[in-house]
């Protein structure tokens, strides 16, 4: 245990090689005792270095309620490729910005940087590159970042899309969730490529209320999407017809007073 009760581990191992951690997970609980609770941590801090890259066989990494994490998080961890789950949420002292490296990352299935209110800067434009497309990406959350700023990237429209081969010249897109509500600096118009990503079931964009311009016509191709939500954005125009979207159950616009239709 680290100093106020921080929760450090576990590091999981494969039985085969006992040196290769599989799973590192570090956590602030929230059932501490009352005499930790009394411990003043507010001149203690601790950052993930470039040595992180050295866990080549890390397949879970989780850096969560830390009040203690700061630095930023280095781009070594886009060599990690093994890696198939990064959650990094509400950490207040992690600044920094998003390593565009992550993007390299061939088996992530979930990617999670959420609710971290130092992180800024732009999104990377992960997706323009056939290696930075994360072909095994099912969830992406980059919401509640309020100092990320900038655009939406057209190039998500191709996350979670593997190569084609001749076994599989167009191959299923892989991506079910992504949430990037809750970003209020981010700006501009929401792309159309964002309609590619055929295999969507939940898309947040609500909160983001720099965002400007109509609802793309495009999102009609989602037509395995359930639950869409855009309130409380800047919308504008008419509302796109939405029939080609038969699974969709959940639809919020509330907020939006430029829209009509």
């Amino acid at each position: 245990e680290a100093p106020g009760g921080a929760w450090v581990g576990p590091a999981c191992e494969d039985a085969s090689h006992p040196l290769r951690v599989t799973w590192l997970v570090l956590q602030y609980p929230l059932n501490m005792t009352e005499s930790s609770r009394n411990v003043d941590l507010s001149a203690l801090r601790f950052e993930l270095g470039p040595a992180i890259g050295n866990l080549t066989f890390l397949e879970t990494l989780g850096l969560t309620d830390l009040q203690l994490f700061g630095g930023s998080l280095p781009s070594q961890l886009g060599e990690l490729q093994h890696l198939s789950q990064l959650v990094v949420y509400n950490n207040p002292k992690l600044a920094g910005t998003i390593p565009w490296q992550l993007g390299n990352l061939q088996n992530i299935t979930m990617l999670s940087l959420y609710a971290n209110p130092a992180i800024s800067g732009t999104l990377p434009a992960w997706g323009n590159e056939t290696k930075n497309r994360m072909p095994k990406l099912a969830k992406l959350y980059l919401y509640n970042n309020p100092n990320i700023t900038g655009t939406i990237p057209p190039s998500f429209g191709s996350l979670g899309h593997a190569s084609p081969t001749k076994a599989t010249p167009k191959p299923t897109p892989k991506l079910q969730e992504l949430y990037l509500g809750s970003n209020p600096q981010l700006l501009g118009t929401v792309p159309g490529e964002i309609g590619s990503l055929t295999a969507l079931e939940e898309l947040d964009m609500q909160g983001n209320t720099g965002v400007s311009g109509t609802i793309p016509r495009e999102f009609r191709k989602l037509t395995n999407l359930q639950q869409l939500y855009l309130s409380k954005a800047g919308f504008s125009g008419t509302l796109p017809e939405l029939g080609d979207m038969t699974s969709l159950t959940s639809l919020y616009l509330d907020r939006n007073p430029g829209i009509s239709g």
